[in-house]
């Protein structure tokens, strides 16, 4: 992700206030004319479990009291046939027709729809979403989620959100998100002191500033609050442009080292953001501060360790006097806490030269490098190797969060994202993280809608004018298997490692509210396993959240895949 992160902070808000455009939505030519599929959701086609899914077709510019049949084939996240209609279509004299159907609806997950005219002819692009295909996911209800509390609450998500797309933040168990702003980048453009300066005169007006999004801060479902917590980013891969030092910017971003007067300014900004959250969120039990983003040598970053370090140490005592909540974070790098060419150990030099005096968590980016499956070339082994230095510079053991990861659909594929970014959050919370974002709600765009590029979002943006905060948005596998891992893990507490398995088989153990949740699966082959679990009831959940009960005898046999499962007993 890297780099792009800057433009998403800063077009995210913009892309949320755009209004709806109107778009050529599910189109396709054919000689039976033009044909028009849609949701009754059209805004997200994501539904509740018990929630009927109303599909309707509409053909114009056909022939005039035309009769035909139109084929609706409903598959799976593997391509399994579910359900295949007819759709019998009588256009008028004007050569319109319609039909409206009832689509599968009893089970959770992901479900593709292709509707074809007789001639085979489908439905076109539609902004990042491919031609051939109209989306719908069935989720668990929001309403019957167990608030945690922001102490339980584990999963957070970044993302260009906007009221058009609807209560995606309930329907995927979303509690952390990204407070609005941009950092100091964002919020001290011109001079020094900016920030302060603006805030003041807007509290005199009697306004909020930074003000709130209500789209990630005052969100609800079904009338009813739903409860998120903000996170606060101190800079974001970026720095005002009369505070770059040109010889140690970083190749693809505006961050560098700063010189005494700068670290002075940026002192000072932190310290009046931090007075800003806390009067702003006295609800929240804490405020995460994350001071550095990504700076990767030298891509993000040409500067030495110690000048990272000179971040946290200027930065500390700042926010710890004006917010007394305060837990400050970083330093965002990825799992391997290295330079880009692998030839510089950044972690352990900034452990050297005494980050731990200057942070209460470590903010990782835990994306898995090369990419898929990311259980290969030692991920774990990595995480495991960072909670390991930051307990031995610290003296105790360290809280963990993962601030971005993960994985983009164009390069991997829908099926393969799902799996990688289901995966990568077990492991990531398994090792003992305590909460963890991911990257992105719905898919953005390098250069035009159509080019194959940054994927990364649950949801496909179904806009073609609208980049970032799409008024609209269409599932992606990844979506419904998110939202069944937040229903099943949210309020848990890591309990390690499920022992007894083998080869490339994982799972790990937590625990809420006194059961247990086991959660397993084999990265790179079809297997069995033997699980210990208590003589008993249990019930096995598909990774989309669809469960079954049975009865253990001391140990219940499995087959695994690339699909995690789980156990809740």
């Amino acid at each position: 992700m890297k780099a792009r992160l800057a433009l998403v902070a800063a077009l995210a808000v913009v892309g949320a206030a755009c209004v709806l455009l109107k778009s050529s939505a599910n189109l396709f030519a054919s000689p039976y004319g033009t044909v028009r599929a849609e949701t009754s959701a059209a805004n997200n086609s994501t539904y509740v479990l018990g929630q009927p899914v109303e599909i309707t077709v509409s053909v114009t510019g056909a022939s005039a009291s035309k009769a035909f049949v139109l084929t609706a084939a409903i598959r799976d996240e593997f391509g399994a046939k579910v359900a295949t209609l007819p759709l019998s279509i009588l256009t008028d004299r004007g050569g319109y027709g319609g039909a409206t159907f009832n689509a599968p609806a009893s089970r959770l997950g992901y479900f593709e729809v292709k509707v074809a005219a007789p001639d085979g002819a489908t439905n076109g692009r539609l902004g990042t979403r491919p031609a051939g295909v109209l989306t719908y996911a069935i989720v668990p209800d929001p309403a019957t989620r167990v608030d945690y509390g922001e102490a339980g609450a584990r999963f957070g998500l970044q993302g260009g959100f906007s009221a058009g797309m609807g209560a995606v933040i309930p329907l995927l168990g979303v509690r952390y998100v990204q407070a609005a702003g941009g950092g100091w980048t964002a919020f001290e453009p011109n001079n020094p002191g900016q920030f302060a300066a603006d805030r003041a005169a807007a509290v005199a007006a009697g306004r909020q500033h930074p003000p709130k999004d209500p789209l990630v801060a005052a969100v609800t479902f079904g009338g009813s609050p739903w409860s998120t917590y903000s996170v606060f980013w101190v800079t974001i891969a970026s720095l005002p442009s009369w505070a770059v030092d040109a010889p140690t910017k970083g190749a693809s971003t505006s961050f560098s080292a700063l010189s005494g007067a700068n670290l002075a300014n940026l002192a000072n900004f932190a310290s009046a953001l931090a007075s800003a959250v806390a009067a702003d969120y006295p609800a929240q039990a804490n405020h995460y501060y994350q001071i550095t983003w990504e700076p990767q040598m030298s891509w993000g970053f040409k500067g030495a360790s110690e000048q990272l370090v000179q971040y946290y140490s200027t930065t500390y005592a700042a926010i710890k006097a004006a917010d007394p909540k305060a837990i400050v974070a970083g330093p965002a790098l990825f799992v391997a806490g290295k330079s880009a060419d692998g030839s510089v150990d950044q972690m352990s030099q900034m452990w050297a030269g005494g980050l731990a005096n200057y942070i209460d968590a470590v903010s990782m980016h835990p994306y898995a490098t090369p990419g898929f499956p990311p259980e290969a070339h030692g991920y774990i082994t990595d995480i495991r190797g960072q909670i390991s230095k930051a307990a031995a510079a610290k003296g105790a053991a360290m809280p963990f969060i993962g601030t971005e990861h993960g994985y983009d659909s164009a390069q991997y594929g829908l099926l393969q994202q799902a799996q990688a970014n289901i995966r990568q959050t077990l492991i990531v919370l398994g090792e003992g993280f305590k909460l963890d974002f991911m990257f992105y709600v719905a898919d953005f765009w390098d250069a035009t809608p159509s080019d194959a590029s940054a994927r990364y979002g649950l949801f496909y943006n179904l806009s073609d004018a609208v980049q970032f905060g799409t008024p609209r948005v269409g599932p992606k596998p990844a979506a419904a298997a998110y939202a069944a891992m937040t229903y099943l893990l949210d309020g848990s507490t890591t309990a390690g490692a499920v022992s007894g398995l083998t080869g490339s088989q994982l799972g790990y153990k937590f625990t809420r509210g006194g059961r247990t949740i086991l959660t397993v699966w084999d990265w790179s082959a079809s297997t069995s396993a033997n699980l210990t679990i208590p003589v008993g009831s249990y019930t096995k959940y598909d990774w989309m959240g669809n469960g079954v009960g049975g009865t253990s005898s001391g140990t219940v046999s499995t087959l695994l895949g690339g699909n995690p499962i789980y156990f809740v007993y």
